[in-house]
Order: C-alpha cells, then sequence, then structure tokens
C-alpha cells in the first residue's frame, strides 16, 4: 500500500477524479467549467420559476429550495465531470423532487409561512404528486415520464443491474469517464 492511501485515503480519491474531470476536459471541451457559465445556466432555471409564484419570495418554500439549486447544481456538475454518472442522475431526480413539491405547497398555501408548509406537508411523492399540481395534462405527463427515467437510476431495477450479467461491471466499480 502507497504511503498517499495509507495517509490519507481522500487526497487518493480526489487524485482518482482530478484524473476522470481532466479526461472529461479532453473529450467534452471547456463549457460549463467557468463560474459565469454556471451562473448564467442557474439563473436561466429559476428566472421563470420565480416570475411565476403570484406572492412574495420570502414567503415561498421554493426561495429556500433555490438557494438549495446551486449547491446540488454544483454538486451534479462535480459528478458528471469525475465521472459519476448515476450520482448525478439521482442528485437531478432529488432536485425535480423537491422542487415540484415546494411549488405544490406554496400554491397550495400561498400565503403560509414556510413552517407550517413544512409541518402540513403531506407524503406526495413521484405520480401522485405530479397529479396534484395545477398544470395541463401535457405537463402533467412530460414530468411523470421525466420522474420515471430518473427513479430508474434511484432505484435498483433489473434494467439498472442487466449490464453485470453480461460482465460489464466498469461503471458501478471505477471512476472513469
Amino acid at each position: 500500500m502507497t504511503e498517499e492511501i495509507k495517509e490519507d485515503p481522500f487526497e487518493f480519491l480526489w487524485n482518482i477524479l482530478k484524473e476522470v474531470q481532466k479526461e472529461t476536459k479532453e473529450k467534452v471541451g471547456n463549457k460549463y467549467y467557468t463560474w459565469t457559465e454556471h451562473y448564467n445556466n442557474w439563473i436561466d432555471i429559476i428566472r421563470p420559476l420565480i416570475r411565476c409564484t403570484p406572492h412574495s419570495f420570502g414567503n415561498l418554500l421554493l426561495g429556500i429550495r433555490f438557494l438549495e439549486f446551486n449547491k446540488i447544481l454544483l454538486w451534479i456538475q462535480m459528478c458528471a465531470h469525475c465521472g459519476q454518472y448515476y450520482s448525478a442522475l439521482r442528485e437531478l431526480r432529488f432536485l425535480l423532487e423537491f422542487t415540484l413539491k415546494a411549488y405544490y405547497l406554496d400554491k397550495k398555501y400561498p400565503h403560509a409561512s414556510i413552517k407550517f408548509k413544512i409541518e402540513n406537508e403531506r407524503e406526495l411523492i413521484g405520480g401522485r404528486l405530479i397529479n396534484e399540481l395545477d398544470l395541463s395534462s401535457e405537463h402533467k405527463n412530460k414530468l411523470k415520464i421525466l420522474y420515471k427515467e430518473l427513479s430508474g437510476y434511484t432505484h435498483p431495477t433489473k434494467e439498472e443491474l442487466s449490464p453485470i450479467l453480461s460482465g460489464d461491471v466498469g461503471m458501478r466499480v471505477t471512476f472513469a469517464f
């Protein structure tokens, strides 16, 4: 065992991830690696959501979630750049679900405090949550398709495990582009 592993396993891991990140940059390019690009994307994502809220932003559960959005988007980028695609997809599902739930609670209780919304939150998830949203059937169907696709990377499934049967375990056990 090398001295590096013995002394600091996280440094060893980070060195591996840096190599994957380097390979990602070489193969994909440098797009999305700047703070400007990151914040432009973040603003593009939250702008329409802020515009559609009919009441004070400080009263919104979405407001708190939008603050979290930035950190989660950075983590998703980090995962994608370092070859952790399944982790990135699971984070995207969480991001989608927490946004939908916050939107639902803000619309259902438009003038209530954030504390009230959290205390009165029901266990709505997935399709049941999407069904409760005040959206068109077309938008609900698109959200259900996206949610189902992202859930396929969150929950163990036959499809997700099937590459193992052919001996393809690479992405499961290594850090790679």
